[in-house]
């Protein structure tokens, strides 16, 4: 792609510093689109998707970190990178910027050459990542959930995690991510997590972003879409699947499970012509209306198809015993289902990091007696 058909939005209230900005950015070939207010930004943002966005982090009357907040909440399967501006070269300031996900934090006035640059090299890695086929968010352990829904799809392509301290991309072959079986302390890191983000790249054209779907096959090229998260609600945790269905007929689909069991399903017929975009809104809203559903029936609907369930599969009883921080129960059971297919990686990099926090669970007991009997 040329850099003239990439699309910067600056965003600042400080005029001459838009002004130098978009004219440094200009020269170098980037098209601009320029907003001085948070409503401005957002409106040009609908417009048309920016390649990447640079905002000043927080002066009177605009608050990047606001904006990237408020982006992300309307446009949930876009991955533009966020630079953001400080008029103070105050490490509290950077470190905000960055810990709420900025690509990176530049300290006003940022030289040219220097900006060049940086935007450059952001875009290099932005076009690396294609379009967002699944998209959703995880808190803690709840990140093995992503994994499995990956596996179990077998999904080719690129799995993007990002928190509020570092962005980790995992290539996806047949549901399988390779660098973590290899590298347990990333394993590690990123079930430390405390919440985050997560979009799952498959092989789709960016080429289909904006055309309008006006059949049926057209539409299965399109098919892998969707969105997922996890809920706890009355102390159960509730996963919920939305995506898009081609066959018998076109729909989206909402489904909610406990324990990986189907407790609930919902349909939203889909009607052509219908842009890609628009799929993906579609999709988003009735995520949202099942997850305000599922809010709002869920300590009682839970309770009873928590009866209702017998005998859940080792995964998911291997990993209530893993987040209970019962480690040894958490190898016995996944190494049972090990039996069963010897050849998952998903079982194996499971066991190796229960195994991993078992150890570091017995380190941390011996130093403290070795404290105690000094």
């Amino acid at each position: 792609m040329s850099e003239k058909k990439r699309t910067i939005l600056l965003v600042d209230n400080d005029k001459a510093s838009l002004v130098e900005m978009a004219s440094t950015l200009t020269e170098a070939g980037f098209r601009i689109f320029s907003a001085s207010s948070l409503s401005e930004a957002m409106e040009l943002a609908a417009k048309k998707e920016p390649s990447i966005i640079i905002a000043e982090i927080a002066v009177p009357d605009l608050d990047g970190l606001e904006l990237q907040k408020v982006y992300f909440e309307r446009f949930v399967f876009r991955l533009t990178p966020f630079i953001f501006l400080s008029s103070v070269n105050d490490p509290a300031i950077i470190v905000r910027g960055l810990e709420n996900g900025a690509f990176d934090v530049l300290v006003k006035p940022v030289h040219p050459a220097v900006l060049k640059a940086k935007v450059r090299r952001w875009l290099e890695i932005r076009e690396q990542i294609q379009l967002a086929s699944y998209g959703g968010s995880f808190e803690g352990n709840q990140f093995a959930r992503v994994l499995n829904f990956c596996r179990r799809r077998k999904l080719n392509g690129l799995l993007v995690v990002t928190s509020s301290t570092e962005t980790v991309h995992l290539k996806l072959i047949k549901g399988e991510a390779e660098e973590l079986a290899s590298d347990p302390a990333l394993m590690d890191r990123i079930y430390g997590m405390s919440r985050g983000r997560f979009w799952i790249m498959l092989q789709v054209s960016r080429e289909l972003a904006g055309k309008v779907i006006r059949s049926v096959s057209a539409l299965g090229s399109a098919q892998q879409r969707g969105f997922l998260s996890s809920l706890k609600v009355g102390g159960k945790l509730y996963e919920i699947q939305t995506e898009l269905l081609v066959k018998p007929e076109p729909r989206i689909q909402s489904s909610v499970f406990i324990k990986g069991q189907l407790l609930d399903n919902q349909d939203d017929p889909i009607d052509l012509p219908i842009t890609i975009n628009d799929l993906e809104s579609k999709i988003l809203r009735l995520h949202r209306k099942v997850e305000a559903k599922v809010r709002k029936e869920g300590e009682a609907r839970g309770k009873k198809a928590v009866r209702e369930i017998i005998d859940g599969s080792l995964f998911e009883t291997g990993f209530d015993a893993f987040e209970a921080g019962d480690y040894p129960k958490a190898i016995a059971v996944w190494s049972e289902a090990l039996r069963k297919k010897p050849t998952s990686q998903f079982l194996t990099i499971h066991i190796q990091l229960a195994r991993q926090r078992l150890g570091d669970t017995a380190n941390q007991r011996a130093e403290k007696q070795g404290k105690i009997g000094l």
